[in-house]
């Protein structure tokens, strides 16, 4: 087999395991190797799992066995997965001959090399945690019209749950000079929105080097590309600022968008995780946010049946989420992830009971969510058009973040993926819109 080889990606998790994947891929077609769509056609399959939470770690699993069963390609196991568990995949799966962890990604070039050559590669993991990578030469995966930009590595807090510090290390910012170019790439290469992630965005700059703190990195990004959208994703709620909230309340092309991973509001089971809050306080920092920024839309994420979670603190983040106004939900069953404080602690609500909580929580969620929704019904907003469904064009919104928020259902017309758009909202549901286009842009070429 020569350099000529074909590789293809199966990706599972998050965008920033989307970025990793990219970051392969460029590096991949650099080595002289053609990256294509069809795992089904390719020389190498590239799996990149996640490794988050159970759920998520089943279909990775599933995934390599289904490679294993049915296809001849040779198989590269990357990601969250390979990182955290590489000795259990090679002690249970045997055949594996390549594992690449998220912080060995630069040797995908090498590892594909290798197993084509029908030899192993599987790296002895480092000893530090890397500093983040230069993405600007990324093989993009999305559509040329948005794309992703991740400013930090890792997390450094603590919550009881969650395994990420475990696979990704401590918070590691990104010079910002990095990430100046690869927005810089993004929207040369036709990019009219970028979505700044991290495991908290808000951390940006705080972690011991000199760097601008976010507010100022968002302002400088905004300033230097006015014509181009940018949206945050995953704003821890003791990072919010007066000074973010003013940038994103300024500047035009600045989202009016935050998410905000709550995980939830009674106080003993925020505790328990390890962080701070109360309805309360929650309340008052949704009011003060939607105050300063009274156009926002607000994500969350919540978590039901983590350990301590009785019946009363279940019915506190119940009512929460039956009074807030916030425009999407998602909701979360507990999981009990390995070398995490949570999955020793005493007190685990069992699955059953998750199972039913998790159902109503998310019933009241879609209620709430539909009602805020239709809010929108009349107004006049900008839309970016994602593509073309079933006869009709699909849109987006300030308040609905890429692949996860829903869409703007418009009819079928002169319009092309990537368009600006003004659109009056004519319907709601609990997840997507309905609109149409206004009279001046009905008579607009593309």
């Amino acid at each position: 087999m020569t350099s000529a080889a074909t590789v293809a990606f199966v990706h599972h998790g998050c965008p920033k395991n989307l970025v990793d994947a990219e970051v392969m891929g460029g590096i991949l077609h650099e080595a002289g190797y053609q990256v294509i769509d069809d795992p089904d056609c390719s020389d190498v399959v590239i799996i990149n799992t996640c490794g988050f939470i159970e759920d998520a770690k089943k279909e990775s699993l599933d995934e390599i066995f289904l490679h294993l069963q049915t296809r001849s390609s040779h198989l590269v196991v990357s990601g969250c997965l390979a990182q955290r568990y590489a000795d259990e995949l090679r002690r249970e799966i045997p055949e594996l001959r390549a594992l690449i962890g998220v912080d060995q990604i630069d040797q995908i070039a090498e590892a594909v090399r290798q197993v084509t050559g029908g030899d192993t590669y599987i790296p002895e993991p480092s000893a530090s945690s890397p500093q983040p990578y230069d993405a600007s030469r990324r093989f993009r995966s999305t559509p040329r019209h948005f794309g992703y930009v991740r400013i930090a590595q890792g997390c450094s807090r603590t919550c009881s749950f969650c395994a990420i510090p475990l696979i990704r290390g401590p918070y590691r910012s990104k010079d910002p000079e990095l990430v100046r170019s690869e927005v810089e790439a993004l929207v040369h290469d036709g990019a009219r929105e970028v979505v700044l992630i991290a495991q908290d965005t808000t951390e940006y700059g705080a972690d011991g080097r000199e760097y601008p703190r976010l507010p100022e990195l968002l302002e400088s990004l905004s300033s230097a590309h006015p014509k181009t959208w940018f949206r945050l994703m995953y704003a821890h709620p003791d990072g919010i600022t007066s000074e973010l909230l003013q940038v994103i309340s300024d500047r035009d092309n600045v989202c009016s968008y935050l998410d905000i991973p709550l995980q939830h509001v009674s106080p003993p089971v925020l505790r328990r995780m390890g962080r701070r809050g109360d309805p309360r306080r929650v309340q008052s920092l949704l009011e003060w946010i939607r105050r300063e920024v009274p156009d926002v839309s607000i994500r969350t994420s919540l978590i039901v049946g983590h350990p301590g979670e009785g019946s009363e603190e279940f019915d506190e983040l119940l009512g929460f989420v039956r009074r807030a106004p916030i425009d999407h939900t998602g909701i979360f069953s507990f999981s009990r992830e390995e070398g995490t404080r949570a999955a020793e602690m005493p007190d685990q609500v069992s699955g059953s009971e998750r199972r039913s909580r998790y159902n109503r929580l998310r019933q009241a969620a879609e209620r709430q969510s539909r009602e805020v929704k239709q809010r929108l019904v009349g107004r006049v907003l900008p839309a970016l058009v994602d593509g073309h469904e079933d006869g009709s064009w699909l849109a987006r919104h300030h308040g609905q973040a890429p692949e996860i928020d829903g869409y703007i259902y418009l009819p079928d017309g002169a319009l092309e993926q990537g368009q600006r758009v003004q659109v009056e909202i004519t319907g709601a549901d609990a997840v997507d819109l309905w609109g149409a286009l206004c009279d001046e842009e009905r008579n607009k070429s593309p």
